[in-house]
């Protein structure tokens, strides 16, 4: 058909050669050279074309050499389905319902124009039901075209595509795809037994052709806790390159649900090392490291995640966990960058207790947070309390009460703010308030603090026998010499001269060799004035 011009016939040959060695696009190039020449056999390059640009993924391009070949030669079947299947992969449901539909019912026509009909309406949500009926009757459709059926099933409709499966495993027993598309569908819902049935059934066919069969049933090992099993078909996975990251998190959480931390951490950090970008991966990373033992190797993961991510998130868990595991410094650095670039409240209140509990080189830029916010009931009440404090702390008494009463309205059992408010109506010389303050906090809690404060109290309004008590208490818990000394003094101060004696004493117990404490107990014992 190519006349007496050689080089046609020629170059007709190269073009073939290149489509035989799947080298569409240059196929395609030389295709249209050849459909611009006269003398050509146009149909045949026209489908051949058609052919080139659906298999190299050029659905559109095909399409119209198609229709072009339709409008030269019309009704030729297999033409007309590529046409059909064209318009399905290029999502044109319409037309490729509308072209299918026409040819269907011609028993010549190819059982591809059925199938892809099939999947079209399942994908407009039309009914198609009758049309899996008619696909039962033909004697001639194949397991692939089944499969590919069942994979659009499995996408709609699971429970219909595990019916359809059902019947093409009763036509093909043995075939490994149809057995893939049930692994697939107990995946989808979750029984992983099931899915390792079937995944074994293929293993014992077929081992190359569908990775993800030896995966599954890895997984299925993995939750059974038969883990040598398990390891093994990881590792033929791994050698062969089909453990992605996906693959890596899926494995990742079968480890983790058996409570094996390190194979858990390591299938997360491999799947990292796959995708570094990915923010999820690293959170399920610092989740499984999330134990105070591994404090250095949390806060350098955080880092490398924000390293990699940029994500301020990784900046804001970093310094949480900094902050609780009393590295205040380093979660004030921490937070203060992730609310430079994420000024949200939750960050704000962990920088502020940060700021905190890191010392008082903090308190102005704690003021300085604080001064653009007020109490709510939401507030966090440990923040509230360190921004009361500090208020108290420069002299901005009224402040203080505002944070610590306001907050109290929210977390009326707050220790630490009733203490805040305690420390309010000393300052304010209120003690009998103070006292009645301190001494509901410590129904709550008996921490130090509290008693000491309240001993104070009971020093102003003179109840001595109570301050003695609750400062003999406080020193037989502490059993610290200096503590012991400074309790003295306080009595000294306040002319309680023989009160002062078993607190100089005790500090003495502790610390035989306390100079301060034995000076004043020489004195005191020899009726001198200090």
């Amino acid at each position: 058909m190519t006349g007496n011009n050689p080089s046609l016939s020629q170059d007709l040959v190269q073009a073939d050669e290149l489509f035989t060695n799947q080298r569409y696009s240059e196929a395609i190039t030389l295709y249209r050279k050849l459909l611009e020449r006269p003398g050509e056999n146009k149909l045949t390059i026209l489908e051949k074309l058609g052919w080139s640009c659906y298999l190299d993924g050029q659905y559109k391009e095909a399409f119209r050499y198609f229709q072009w070949y339709d409008k030269l030669s019309p009704n030729e079947l297999t033409i007309q389905t590529m046409m059909g299947i064209c318009a399905f992969e290029m999502n044109d449901l319409k037309t490729a319902k509308e072209i299918l539909l026409s040819i269907t019912n011609d028993t010549l026509a190819p059982e591809e124009a059925l199938a892809t009909l099939i999947k079209t309406l399942i994908r407009l949500e039309e009914p198609f039901e009758s049309y899996i009926q008619k696909w039962w009757e033909h004697a001639t459709i194949t397991p692939s075209l089944t499969y590919d059926i069942a994979n659009e099933l499995i996408t709609m409709n699971l429970p219909m595509a595990e019916a359809f499966l059902e019947m093409a495993l009763s036509r093909f027993p043995s075939d490994t795809s149809l057995l893939y598309g049930m692994a697939i569908c107990q995946l989808k819902k979750q029984d992983y037994h099931k899915a390792a049935l079937f995944c074994e059934d293929i293993l014992s066919h077929e081992r190359e052709k569908f990775p993800l069969a030896t995966l599954i049933v890895a997984l299925s090992k993995i939750l059974s806790q038969d883990t040598q099993k398990a390891l093994s078909l990881i590792e033929e996975a791994q050698q062969k390159g089909w453990l992605d990251s996906e693959w890596h998190r899926q494995l990742a959480a079968a480890w983790k649900s058996i409570q094996n931390i390190e194979k858990t951490k390591e299938h997360l950090w491999q799947a990292i090392r796959l995708q570094p970008e990915d923010s999820s991966l690293w959170l399920s990373y610092l989740d499984a490291l999330s134990s105070p033992g591994e404090a250095n190797e949390f806060l350098f993961a955080c880092e490398e995640a924000y390293n990699h991510t940029k994500d301020p998130v990784f900046l804001k868990i970093a310094g949480s966990f900094a902050f609780s595991v009393g590295k205040y410094s380093e979660a004030s650095q921490l937070l203060q960058k992730a609310y430079a670039l994420f000024q949200d409240k939750e960050t704000l209140t962990l920088l502020i207790m940060a700021l905190f509990s890191s010392g008082e080189e903090s308190i102005e830029i704690i003021a300085s947070l604080a001064s653009s916010l007020s109490p709510s009931p939401d507030f966090h009440p440990y923040a509230a309390y360190c921004i009361g404090k500090t208020y108290l702390s420069i002299g901005e008494r009224d402040k203080a009460y505002l944070w610590f009463s306001n907050t109290l309205s929210s977390f009326p059992d707050d220790p630490n703010l009733l203490y805040g408010l305690a420390l309010v109506e000393m300052d304010r010389h209120q003690w009998q308030k103070a006292q009645e303050i301190l001494l509901r906090a410590l129904t709550m809690t008996d921490h130090p603090t509290l008693s000491y404060a309240l001993g104070l109290c009971y020093l102003q309004t003179r109840e001595i026998a109570k301050a003695s008590s609750l400062f003999l208490s406080l020193c037989e818990t502490k059993k610290d010499a200096n503590f012991c000394y400074e309790i003295a003094l306080l009595f000294l101060k306040n002319h309680y001269k023989q009160e002062a004696l078993p607190f100089l004493t005790q500090a003495i117990t502790y610390d035989p060799n306390h100079q301060e404490a034995m000076a004043y107990l020489r004195l005191l014992k020899n009726h001198k004035e200090l």
